[in-house]
């Protein structure tokens, strides 16, 4: 009797066990997306490295910020295949989710000028037709000398236009020149005469005056 009993404290013991192990099981962990870094691979100037962060923001779910760094997958062979494929996926995202195009242009001098949109502030952009979701943007165009920006609403499926002017280079200060003309050595002109000198009289009466003048 006592064995049973011992038997039976053992099973019960273990079966929580068992259950937690079950459902430990059921539960998949999941794996850990490393941090695309944009920001460094567009200050690389490296086109590799901006088509492998593009490729890896596809992949992230980030398609729209991927299609502005796309472009830098353009004649890799050795990423050729992984670009074609990040390019249907954002095509296909694009078509499902009905994107705008959006036509941006830089009224002026283009050079020195970056074009960011503040969703995706660390791509740079060129100038001319860009597609985006529907949604809230602000366009800035940057120069060493200030900024524009061009706040932008869209709706699904349509086309806006963008032109951002921004601010010139200041004028660059110009030393001033005074010429007096050459001296020849002539006599200046007299000076012009100002009005006749008025004398006032007296206004005393004669009779005082003529007394004023016989006192001694």
């Amino acid at each position: 009797m006592r064995t049973l009993l011992v038997v039976g404290c053992i099973a019960l013991a273990a079966a929580p066990a068992a259950a937690g192990g079950a459902r430990g099981r059921g539960k998949k962990a999941r794996p850990k997306v490393a941090a695309i870094d944009v920001t460094g691979a567009v200050a690389s100037g490296d086109r590799l490295r901006q088509c492998d962060a593009a490729i890896a923001l596809v992949g992230a779910g980030q398609a729209a910020h991927a299609s502005l760094l796309i472009g830098a997958c353009a004649d890799l062979a050795e990423r050729a295949v992984a670009a074609k494929a990040a390019r249907v996926a954002i095509a296909r995202l694009a078509a499902r989710d009905a994107w705008s195009t959006i036509d941006i242009d830089v009224v002026g001098d283009a050079a020195g000028v970056t074009v960011t949109i503040d969703r995706f502030a660390d791509v740079p952009i060129a100038p001319g037709a860009w597609q985006l979701p529907a949604g809230d943007y602000t366009i800035v165009a940057r120069t060493p000398h200030g900024q524009a920006q061009y706040p932008l609403t869209i709706a699904a499926n349509s086309r806006a236009l963008v032109r951002l002017t921004p601010p010139p280079a200041p004028a660059a200060p110009t030393a001033g020149v005074v010429d007096f003309g050459t001296d020849s050595g002539a006599p200046l002109d007299a000076p012009l005469a100002g009005p006749p000198v008025v004398k006032h009289g007296s206004i005393l009466p004669a009779r005082f005056r003529a007394g004023l003048r016989s006192r001694p």
